[in-house]
């Protein structure tokens, strides 16, 4: 995340970001995507077959 924020995009593609995580990382990682979107104001799109 860190180093996807480094050059402040306008947007962040992330494919499967959970896709080999535990459910309870994968939820962590949800929020830490959705912090980035409040805080930093980027769009961040998803694609993942991980319910949210």
């Amino acid at each position: 995340m860190a180093r996807a924020l480094a050059n402040n995009p306008d947007l962040i593609i992330a494919d499967e970001p959970t896709g080999r995580l535990d459910s309870e990382t994968g939820r962590s990682i949800m929020e830490l995507l959705r912090a980035g979107v409040r805080s930093e104001s980027v769009t961040i799109l998803v694609a993942t077959t991980t319910p949210a």
